[in-house]
C-alpha cells in the first residue's frame, strides 16, 4: 500500500472546486510548506483539462522514494499534440491567447510531459532535502 497515492476522480469545474483545497493541503506537505508555484501549474492542467477533455478527469498525485511529487492529470478528451507545444520557446506564445499555461507549467514544475495521445500531462517536481546540522 502507498500512503502517499493520492488519486481522484472528478467532473468539471464544480468537482475541482470540491477537491482544491484537499489537493493543496497535500502539495504544501508533500513540499514541505514550499508549494512555490506546484499549485498554480496543478490549477493549469486540471483547467486545461476541464476546458479541453470531456467527462470526467482523473487526477493522480504520488511522492516517488521521498524525492519527487508526480501529478498526473488525465482527461477522456480527443486529446493534442501537447509534446509539440512543450517544445515551443516562450516567446511563441508571447502574444497568444492560449499556450500560457504550458509555460506557467514548464517554469514551475522540473519535469513536463504530455502522454502520446495528448489527453494526459504529468508534472515532476524535486522535493528538497532537509539539511542536516
Amino acid at each position: 500500500m502507498n500512503e502517499n497515492l493520492l488519486e481522484i476522480k472528478f467532473y468539471g469545474l464544480q468537482g475541482f472546486r470540491l477537491i482544491r483545497h484537499c489537493v493543496s493541503e497535500y502539495i504544501r506537505k508533500m513540499l514541505r510548506d514550499k508549494p512555490g508555484l506546484m499549485e498554480v501549474a496543478l490549477n493549469e492542467a486540471v483547467n486545461n483539462a476541464i476546458e479541453h477533455g470531456k467527462a470526467s478527469i482523473k487526477l493522480k498525485l504520488n511522492v516517488i522514494a521521498g524525492k519527487r511529487l508526480v501529478v498526473r492529470v488525465k482527461d477522456q478528451g480527443a486529446g493534442f499534440p501537447g509534446q509539440t507545444l512543450l517544445a515551443k520557446d516562450e516567446k511563441d506564445f508571447e502574444f497568444d491567447e492560449s499556450g500560457r499555461g504550458i509555460m506557467i507549467m514548464k517554469a514551475s514544475a522540473d519535469y513536463v510531459r504530455y502522454n502520446r495521445c495528448g489527453n494526459e500531462i504529468l508534472l515532476v517536481k524535486h522535493i528538497e532535502q532537509e539539511e542536516c546540522g
